[in-house]
This record gives structure tokens, C-alpha cells and sequence, in this order.
């Protein structure tokens, strides 16, 4: 049996609550909370971001645990595994870069740069 090499994730495990926080209801409830402080194509950055976020968190989620049994269809190698959540953390590692590009381009617009940092 092969045997998955130890990957050390940067990221906390998952909570419990991810797929009520991640629901398109919760979040579009929470982001038309702010619909009118901030722009809506820096709402639309946002929202954009967040979504590409949670992709890759998901992703990332998905190569470090283990496949389950019975699932011959997504079985993957653990060096395709391990290659695959590398790549995860290095698109995950650009997020805050990403983050702060949208609060510059609100802040531009009048928006409160810190307000934007909190909904985000």
C-alpha cells in the first residue's frame, strides 16, 4: 500500500459550519448588508475573490484527505495528491495580494478600505 507523504498545510482544518457560512444565501445576505457603502463592481471583486478562495480551499481539502473507500473514479496517486495541494497552497497563498489590490481599488472608488477588509 502506498502511503500519502506528510504535507504541512499553513490552513486550519475546515469548520464544521463551512457549508452554511459558503451558502449563496448566507452570502449573498451578508455582502447586501454593505451593498450601499460599497461599489458594486468592488462588491463583484469581492464576491469573485471569495468564491475563488473557497475553490481552491476545497480543492486543496480534497487532495490532502485521504480518497474514500470505493471511490475509484477521482483515485489519485499521492504524488498527484501531493502535487495537487502544493499548487493549492500556492494559489491560496496569493489571496491576501489579491485581497489587498480589491481594498486599494475601493479606497480609490471612496469606499472604507477597512470596511472592505471586514466583509471580505
Amino acid at each position: 500500500m502506498l502511503k500519502l507523504p506528510e504535507v504541512r498545510s499553513p490552513l486550519p482544518p475546515p469548520p464544521s459550519l463551512l457549508p452554511f457560512f459558503l451558502s449563496r444565501t448566507h452570502r449573498s445576505s451578508w455582502f447586501s448588508l454593505f451593498a450601499d457603502d460599497i461599489p458594486s463592481d468592488i462588491l463583484k471583486q469581492m464576491i469573485s475573490c471569495h468564491t475563488a478562495t473557497c475553490e481552491f480551499l476545497r480543492q486543496f481539502w480534497s487532495a490532502i484527505l485521504p480518497t474514500p473507500p470505493g471511490n475509484v473514479l477521482n483515485a489519485s496517486t499521492p504524488a498527484e495528491k501531493s502535487a495537487k495541494a502544493a499548487k493549492m497552497v500556492q494559489y491560496l497563498s496569493g489571496t491576501g495580494a489579491k485581497m489587498d489590490g480589491v481594498v486599494a481599488a475601493a479606497v480609490a472608488r471612496g469606499a472604507d478600505g477597512e470596511k472592505v477588509k471586514i466583509v471580505s
